[in-house]
């Protein structure tokens, strides 16, 4: 296990390609869902890069949550999602 994530789960690229991917794909909610949905840890990545945190709810914010494996996706969601959103006033 790397970054608490199983090695089955990981594909091995960099966070730094993965982003110069996310700025490729747009913000297509259902690639957003597809990629969130994967069981690759970078595809997760990609999929919370791609989220902006003013188009999704308490709830659907909640949902992908869920979809949180590992310590490192955790890092980025809290950053790019919950962070942004201002979101942890309304969850605690």
């Amino acid at each position: 296990m790397r970054l608490g994530v199983p090695e089955k789960d990981i594909i091995g690229v960099p966070t730094k390609k993965l982003r110069k991917i996310a700025k490729k794909c747009g913000d297509d909610e259902q690639l957003i869902q597809d990629l969130g949905n994967s069981e690759y840890n970078e595809c997760k990545i990609i999929a919370v890069l791609l989220m902006n945190s003013n188009d999704y709810s308490k709830e659907q914010i909640e949902k992908y949550m869920d979809l949180v494996h590992s310590w490192d996706l955790c890092d980025m969601y809290c950053k790019h999602v919950i962070i942004k959103k201002k979101i942890m006033r309304i969850l605690y």
